[in-house]
Formats: C-alpha cells, structure tokens, sequence
C-alpha cells in the first residue's frame, strides 16, 4: 500500500466513477483499475460494490476512505513542511481575514497551520477594511480571505481569486420561536443582526432597506447569541457556518430564506509576489482544511 492508491481510491470513492477518477488523477483508467485491485488484493477486501445500478463502498471501503483521507493529508503537510524549510523568508507572511470569517472558522485553521510550522513566520490580521474589498489593503496582504457578491471579478483583475465556497445568506433564531422560513417581509422588518461584510452582500442585493439593522464584530460573537435566544433579532449568516452552529448547539435554529441571497468565500492572492510557492502551499492547507470541516 502507498500514498498514491490511496489517492486513486479516494478519488474514485468522492467521484463514484474510475474514468472520472482517472482523468483527475491523469493516468489512464487501466492502470487506475490495476492499482485499485492490488490495494483490494493487499486488504482481502473488496472495496467498492459496482453494477449497473450501483457505485458505493463496502464496509470495508469506508473503513479504509475514513482513515486514507487523514493519511493523505497528513502526507501532503509532511511534504509542505519540508518544502518550506527550504524557503528562506525575509518577510512574514501576511494573511488578512474579514472579522466574521477569521472569528467563524479560518482563525482555527491559521492558528493550526501556525502550530504545525511554528518555524513559518506569518502575521494574522482581522480586518474591517476587507468587509468590501479595499484594493489599497490588498496590495499590503500576501493572501486575503473575505466574502464577495455572487458577481465581482472586475474589480480584483490583478489578483488571483479561488473560490472556496459558494453559500447562501441564512436566519439564525432561537429553536423555540423560528419560522420555517424567512420571508422577505421579515427580513425588511425584523431586527437584523449581521456583520459588516455581510452587510455588504445584503446591499450588493439591492435590499439596502433593512429594517432595523445591528452590526456586529468578531468581539462581540457571545452577546449576539444571548441577544438571539432572548427574541432580539434574527441573526444573518452564510448557510455552512449556520449549519455549523445548529449542529454543536442545538438551541439555535437554521431557518432558510424564501428568497436568495449568495455570495462566495473567496482567497485572494496577489498574481506576482516574491514568495509564491510559499504562499501557494499555506493556500493549499488552508483550501483543503476548510473542505474537509465545512464541505
């Protein structure tokens, strides 16, 4: 067994297809379907079941997905430590992240990549001026992290934008007083609490007429989740942190909106930059930290 089967049967368990897989992979179906029927032969296990009508994994294939996934990602940081260690840095790094997404979930993920390269030098920041795109803040930052409107590229043509997620803005309420859903007579009425980038979606959507609207920061997450369970407000975020939410505490409720509002989470690096496999390996840990908790 090696660390390249085990990333041709991830593939091929995520895409439910060995011609798909294969072309991901760049190797030809052949010689995928060899490697996938030596690691069968090495387990004395079968993996997947396959007809016509079926593609899924046996209990044994998700055995062996569950534990591959952690071993292949464990292998890809080995690798980027190595690499980074070879890379003599004058400068730190510089990653900036809007208040809500860094409070939300990519502070873990910075202070973990942190963590395991404590040689790495990197400065953090949690920015208002990133709540819209701010291209003179951007020229200061080596990777940046914010929400963006569904259409907003022309503005960032010098920059390289990856797009992590493409989410829609859902209600947070307390379980005992939530709507199925939210409608728009609700929204434009109701006490709005949100923060200032997604504030900036709400707007970019032409619902500039919130009611009674209330912005929050990172500093002050706790009270706006009191403010929540006491009927204060309907607190509005992208769906995947609110899911996040509703499954660790269950005394908030999800409650979808009856009308769409998307944005995306986009990483933003400048397209020339004088450390860029560098900068290109912490995107990459960040990228498939961030699939692997939220997707």
């Amino acid at each position: 067994m090696d660390i390249k089967q085990l990333t041709y049967f991830v593939e091929v368990a995520k895409e439910k297809s060995f011609t798909r897989a294969a072309a991901n992979c760049f190797v030809s179906q052949p010689a995928l379907s060899k490697s996938i029927r030596q690691l069968e032969t090495e387990l004395n296990s079968k993996l997947f079941i396959r007809d016509y009508a079926n593609f899924e994994l046996t209990k044994e294939g998700e055995i062996l997905l569950e534990d591959a996934m952690d071993i292949i990602n464990s292998f890809n940081n080995i690798k980027s430590r190595i690499e980074m260690t070879r890379t003599k840095v004058a400068h730190p790094i510089k990653i900036a992240v809007s208040p809500f997404l860094g409070n939300a979930c990519f502070g873990n993920i910075i202070a973990e990549f942190c963590e395991v390269n404590p040689g790495m030098p990197i400065d953090y920041y949690e920015s208002d001026k990133l709540a819209a795109p701010n291209l003179n803040y951007l020229k200061e930052i080596d990777i940046a992290i914010l929400l963006l409107p569904q259409q907003s590229e022309e503005m960032l043509s010098d920059y390289h934008v990856t797009e992590l997620t493409s989410c829609r803005l859902v209600g947070l309420m307390s379980s005992q007083n939530a709507p199925k859903r939210l409608t728009l007579k609700a929204f434009l009425n109701e006490t709005i609490i949100t923060a200032g980038d997604i504030l900036q979606i709400i707007h970019a959507n032409d619902l500039k007429q919130v009611g009674k609207k209330h912005v929050f920061s990172s500093s002050n997450a706790d009270y706006v989740k009191r403010m929540i369970l006491h009927k204060g407000g309907i607190l509005i975020l992208p769906d995947f942190i609110a899911k996040a939410m509703t499954d660790k505490e269950p005394q908030y409720q999800l409650v979808p909106m009856k009308f769409d509002i998307i944005c995306r989470v986009v990483l933003i690096t400048k397209r020339h930059m004088k450390y860029g496999q560098l900068v290109a390996q912490i995107q990459k840990y960040i990228c498939s930290e961030f699939e692997r908790i939220y997707q």
